[in-house]
This record gives C-alpha cells, sequence and structure tokens, in this order.
C-alpha cells in the first residue's frame, strides 16, 4: 500500500466528529485512529494529539506525514517530528507566508505529488 494508516486530528469534538468521518475514513483502509480536542491536554500547535496518534498506530513520528490547513497544524507536526504538507485551499494558510520545512500544495490532487517527493 502507498499509505498504510489514517490519523485524523480534528478540532471538532469527538461527539461530533465520530462516527460519520470515522466511517469515510476506515472506507480508505483499515488503520484509523481519530483525535478530538475532548481527548487531549493541548491543542494545536502542540504535538500531544499527532503523538498519541502515532503511539495508538505504533508508528514513529518521522514515517509520519502530518497533512494541514493551518499554520498551527504545522507547527504542531514540525514539534511532534513528522513531515508536514500545508494545503493552501484549506482553513487559513496564506499565500503570502513562506512555511520553512512543509511542502505547500494548492490544490487536494496535488497531494500525492507531495508525499512522493517526501
Amino acid at each position: 500500500k502507498f499509505l498504510n494508516n489514517t490519523l485524523l486530528i480534528s478540532k471538532r469534538k469527538f461527539s461530533s466528529t465520530h462516527p460519520s468521518t470515522e466511517l469515510r475514513i476506515q472506507k480508505l483502509n483499515e488503520s484509523l485512529v481519530l483525535v478530538c480536542p475532548d481527548h487531549l491536554n493541548e491543542s494545536k500547535p502542540s504535538p500531544e494529539g499527532i503523538l498519541m496518534a502515532c503511539k495508538k498506530i505504533g508508528i514513529l513520528p518521522k514515517e509520519t506525514i502530518y497533512v494541514g490547513d493551518h499554520p498551527n497544524d504545522l507547527i504542531a507536526g514540525m514539534r511532534a517530528g513528522t513531515k508536514t504538507i500545508g494545503c493552501m485551499y484549506g482553513y487559513s494558510l496564506d499565500s503570502n507566508e513562506k512555511y520553512e520545512g512543509s511542502i505547500i500544495i494548492n490544490h487536494p490532487q496535488e497531494i500525492i505529488e507531495a508525499i512522493k517527493k517526501i
């Protein structure tokens, strides 16, 4: 498989994220970890959620690619030790900013090529 695991770190509470999101993601592959703010002590840019998800699946953060659409996503991913991909089509990345250490994509279809570069 190209991607072996799916980690979803959501800003929404577990009760409003699960089960519809989880069911959609399970169609992608069998390994799913859903981490929501009510599972954590700290929110992003803390790496806590990413580290928790990696631990649950049993993978190292350095072997993980974290994709986000907010500067705090990229900071959290870097603090956790993951590789990061920033999505300009999402929530709030600024096209005038440079996000050092992250690959930046403009469209969802670019994600596979970005992953191949890492």
